[in-house]
């Protein structure tokens, strides 16, 4: 069996089906490159920090947008150390429909070796299939979650703390791009160094510190946000980085995001 962590690490830390109420927002997708070419830029340098804050807010998308995350499919490849095997890389597509219901087919490539598993969970019960091998009952409380934990990479978590300093920059650019720094301080938790492009008000990197691999040192996890797209009201960042002591944890590359009102529960069935 599986456990809840491990899911969860392999989720978050990393098919024709037949959709009930599925709408691709085809028209909807727009990248962050048209926001570029505005002349008006949504941060000003004479902003401070609870400002830019709430225009970052704003910029992902309003709470109906947000509240999306809760039901579709997501494809996307993932590297790092989610994925099985030292140098392997993921082809993944989750479906959906939480609380209650989640899937996820993943094709792991490692050491001149393929390998499928699939993962199905209704409300803590589930399976899980290796290649070809008999499905395994699972139990797992993945599927109380309310949201692709993808979510949080729109819903700038970071920035829900009770403190915001304006700070320079390490430099004056992140990928090429003009940000403004802020630092973010939580009650009961470690402090945030956000950067948000000037020009788009879109969040491109935080940093934080978290356990080290020497218990008595902490390092210093850097989240790298980009390739921005608007689906359905809501901007997403189709690549997330994480690299902490100059190792790659996560390298995620969305490639294609829908989201729907609802599925047919015959997707959730055993594999």
């Amino acid at each position: 069996m599986i456990g809840t962590r491990t899911l969860a690490l392999m989720i978050a830390s990393s098919l024709t089906l037949s959709i009930c109420g599925c709408h691709r927002a085809k028209n909807e997708l727009g990248d962050e490159s048209a926001q570029e070419q505005r002349s008006d830029a949504i941060l000003q340098p004479d902003d401070d920090a609870k400002t830019v804050i709430e225009k970052a807010t704003k910029v992902v998308g309003d709470e109906a947008a947000l509240a999306q995350w809760k039901c579709g499919i997501v494809k996307y490849k993932t590297k790092g150390n989610i994925v099985p095997g030292e140098s392997g890389e993921s082809l993944t597509e989750d479906t959906f429909q939480l609380p209650g219901h989640f899937k996820r087919v993943m094709r792991v490539e490692g050491g001149g070796k393929n390998l499928s598993i699939r993962f199905v969970i209704n409300h803590g019960k589930g399976w899980m299939k290796k290649g070809d091998a008999a499905a395994e009952p699972m139990d797992n409380d993945f599927t109380e979650r309310t949201e692709h934990p993808f979510a949080e990479y729109s819903r700038l978590p970071m920035i829900g703390g009770n403190d915001f300093q304006r700070i320079e920059p390490s430099g004056e650019r992140i990928d090429g791009k003009e940000v403004i720094g802020i630092r973010v301080r939580h009650a009961d938790l470690n402090s945030f160094d956000c950067y948000f492009a000037r020009q788009t008000g879109l969040l491109l990197e935080f940093t934080n510190t978290v356990p080290g691999t020497n218990p008595d040192k902490a390092s210093t996890l850097n989240s790298y946000l980009s390739d921005y797209k608007k689906v359905r009201g809501c901007m997403v960042p189709m690549r997330i980085e994480r690299i902490r002591e100059g190792k790659t944890m996560v390298d995620v590359t969305i490639l294609d995001l829908e989201f729907a009102p609802k599925f047919d529960e015959s997707l959730f069935v055993k594999p």
